[in-house]
This record gives C-alpha cells, sequence and structure tokens, in this order.
C-alpha cells in the first residue's frame, strides 16, 4: 500500500472497479511515462483523444491502428 489519497466515485465502487490508482495492476499507470495521442479515422470521419503508458502491456493504441484508426500526433509526458 502506497498511503496516498484517491477519490474514487461512487460509480466506480458499485461496478467494483475502486481502490487506489497509484497500486493498480492494471489500466494506467501514474508512475511511468504517459503517451497523450489523437488519432483520425477516415471512414467513420473522427477523431479520438487518449492516453496509455509508454510500452504499455495493453497495446491500447495498436489495437486502435489494427481497427482502422491512424495516429494523427503522440505526445510523450514524464509525468
Amino acid at each position: 500500500m502506497c498511503q496516498r489519497i484517491v477519490k474514487p466515485r461512487y460509480s466506480q465502487l458499485a461496478y467494483g472497479i475502486g481502490g487506489c490508482k497509484f497500486c493498480a495492476s492494471h489500466g494506467y499507470d501514474f508512475t511511468k511515462p504517459g503517451l497523450l495521442y489523437l488519432i483520425t479515422h477516415d471512414v467513420f470521419l473522427s477523431h479520438k483523444i487518449g492516453i496509455t503508458n509508454v510500452n504499455s502491456k495493453e497495446v491500447r493504441l495498436e489495437k486502435h491502428i489494427n481497427q482502422g484508426w491512424r495516429v494523427y500526433k503522440k505526445k510523450i509526458f514524464e509525468d
């Protein structure tokens, strides 16, 4: 336990998604560098903004690319 204060929403707790976002073994890791991305889809005529970790195990961005999205811009953040 990291002893940090977190403020989960009631809806998160109701669906079993609560807990410490810093200690979680899934989702975005707040202790590692982040990747903010803007992707676009020519068929859907839409854009999507997302965030993931650099070198993430979840390969979220790759899944979007495999579904026809293409990367427009990326920005890496250390914290």
